[in-house]
């Protein structure tokens, strides 16, 4: 069942509510998208590239989603589609999920409050009994500020804690079970254009953290991240470069990735391509 995993990458839990802004400017985009083709691949020194992962998003013409789909490999079929619907508010109050051979996989179900805010989404299985329900609060100008989890029985699994600066930015995320113990939380700092230069993350089971740094070029893309452990060691160095087409969006992507070890380092590459269309 890949519904939940693929429905929490295409559902928006930011700090804006999803009619503020439309899929096509949450997925960094410009101009009038109507699809976006992207497929992966990595390589080691000396070997060939492996396959990592193709998928395919058309939009509608408001730049709302129409079709997310996903491939089983480079040449395969689609193996999960998700297609959603929208009511008479514009709002996307439905999703159908299918897997390979566009077999009904389940559903999502969203619910929203008098502002508009999408205040619940439920998940159901093939034969529509419930997976996981999400339950969302907003604070007075309508940005999310908390992400509650529950089992089929209703019971809280945990909560997520959004804190925003007031530009809506995310200071800090916290994700908690059930009984208020943080499990982990990521914190952030941003430049004047909105972009994220660093990012400190803190697991406390497992006792690790890290710590992250970014630059970006003038498109609003990552060109360099790089990694420190609790120390400040640095543990990994990712440098990026893109090609882009004439709306400014990227169809190429090429990253270096330099992992360092206590005596040496071993790098990894990894491609990303793009095929945008437009209306």
């Amino acid at each position: 069942m890949k519904s939940l995993l693929t429905s929490m990458l295409l559902f928006c839990i930011s700090a804006v509510t999803y009619s503020q802004i439309t899929d096509v400017e949450d997925d960094k985009l410009k101009g009038k998208v109507k699809s976006v083709s992207f497929i992966s691949y990595s390589q080691d020194p000396g070997e060939e590239r492996r396959f990592g992962i193709k998928s395919f998003i058309s939009y509608n013409e408001k730049g709302f989603l129409s079709e997310y789909s996903s491939f089983e490999n480079e040449i395969g079929a689609k193996d999960f589609m998700i297609i959603p619907t929208y009511d008479q508010k514009g709002r996307r109050n439905y999703d159908s999920n299918f897997n390979k051979g566009r077999v009904y996989d389940g559903k999502s179900i969203f619910s929203f409050d008098k502002s508009g805010n999408r205040i619940e989404w439920v998940e159901y299985s093939s034969n529509d009994t419930i997976i996981m329900r999400h339950a969302f609060k907003y604070n007075s100008k309508k940005q999310m500020v908390k992400h509650l989890l529950y089992n089929n029985k209703n019971e809280l699994l945990g909560t997520v804690e959004y804190i925003l600066d007031t530009k809506g930015n995310v200071l800090s995320r916290i994700s908690s079970k059930a009984d208020g113990t943080v499990e982990y939380q990521y914190s952030y700092v941003y430049d004047i254009k909105g972009n994220a230069i660093s990012e400190k993350y803190k697991n406390s089971e497992r006792k690790r953290e890290y710590f992250l740094k970014m630059k970006y070029d003038d498109y609003g893309n990552m060109v360099l991240q790089e990694e420190y452990d609790e120390n400040g060691k640095l543990e990994e160095q990712k440098s990026i470069s893109y090609k882009y087409d004439k709306y400014n969006n990227w169809i190429d992507k090429s990253a270096t990735i330099i992992r360092y070890y206590d005596k040496s380092s071993y790098e990894v590459y990894e491609m990303e391509y793009r095929e945008i269309t437009y209306y």
